[in-house]
């Protein structure tokens, strides 16, 4: 059944979710997220069990809406940045902010939403770079597409590691390899395709051989 809600209490509901997200993150750099319950996350910020209740359905479906919204404001900042390498850098420097939090998440039985949350935020960031590097490729969407996968991909799994202090290097030396790497491949891309030896062309010269 649809229930109508005022402007004013989506916007109280909006508020009510913030303060128990907010909870949940200074909870989240003191114990691993499977120890913390719906009672610790609520007296932290002063409200009643029902409250979280009635906002969500236990801990994880929180940690889900709480990143889904991280990842909204975080869009809406990247927008207003021109320079692709200085969107992934905010990128980082959510995370950096956020390290303890981000660490707990991908500890738990919650991990695929933090990835899901930072493979979004490069898949649309990577397949603008792709297009970018790959402006002199014969237009192919599936290529793109595959690129596009291939790469982010490769860039989340780079950034997990980064979170758990696998991979020593700055923000800014891994954007640069990202760079390096995306540019170095198309450039080849390019060359083959000139060659005519692309992907799609022995495919095709395959098929008319068979």
């Amino acid at each position: 059944m649809y229930i109508h809600m005022s402007k004013e209490t989506a916007l109280q509901s909006n508020i009510t979710k913030k303060m128990l997200a907010a909870s949940l993150k200074k909870l989240m750099s003191e114990k691993p997220l499977h120890a913390l319950t719906v009672k610790e996350i609520t007296e932290k910020c002063g409200m009643h069990r029902q409250t979280f209740y009635y906002h969500f359905e236990d801990v994880h479906d929180l940690v889900r809406w709480m990143y889904e919204e991280e990842a909204f404001d975080l869009l809406m900042r990247s927008e207003e940045v021109l320079c692709w390498q200085d969107k992934i850098l905010q990128l980082f420097g959510y995370i950096s902010a956020n390290r303890e939090m981000c660490v707990c998440t991908l500890n738990s039985l919650s991990r695929e939403t933090l990835k899901d949350f930072f493979t979004a935020d490069l898949e649309r960031i990577v397949r603008d770079v792709v297009l970018a590097y790959g402006r002199d490729l014969p237009s192919s969407e599936g290529y793109v597409e595959y690129l596009t996968h291939f790469y982010t991909a490769a860039f989340a799994g780079i950034v997990e590691s980064w979170i758990l202090g696998e991979i020593d290097l700055s923000p800014e030396m891994i954007v640069a390899y990202m760079e390096q790497t995306i540019a170095d491949q198309l450039n080849g891309a390019v060359m083959r395709y000139e060659k005519g030896g692309g992907a799609e062309q022995t495919e095709k010269k395959n098929i008319e051989d068979w």
